[in-house]
């Protein structure tokens, strides 16, 4: 029988993880999970939702789930350059610089920022 993480047990990192793997498969074949937050995101929308997103007092434009995202797929990665375009207000790339330190960025201009490792 498969333990539930609702229950009063300690899990191994391992179990954890695979637990997260089951459930992501899980939810990306729930089409009513899907229909539900389609509706969630339009409705937010009328509201600006992904627009009240900040990082030390910067506005970001986007959901904080995509930026978590994001810096999980850099963290995998561990790409030599990063370049981000179209910044508005830098929200965005504060929160990056601040997740992976200083390595040593540049503001070439007030669009655009680029960082190395």
């Amino acid at each position: 029988m498969e333990k539930k993480l609702t229950e009063k047990k300690m899990f191994t990192r391992q179990e954890f993880e695979q637990h997260l793997i089951r459930c992501s498969k899980e939810m990306a074949v729930d089409e009513e999970l899907r229909r539900m937050a389609l509706e969630v995101l339009i409705k937010a929308d009328h509201y600006d939702w992904i627009h009240q997103t900040k990082w030390l007092g910067e506005p970001i434009l986007n959901l904080p789930q995509d930026m978590f995202a994001i810096q999980e797929i850099i963290y995998k990665t561990k790409p030599k350059f990063i370049v981000e375009a179209g910044v508005a207000w830098g929200g965005g790339f504060a929160f990056l610089f601040h997740s992976f330190g200083n390595p040593g960025w540049r503001e070439s201009n007030r669009y655009r920022r680029v960082y190395t490792k």
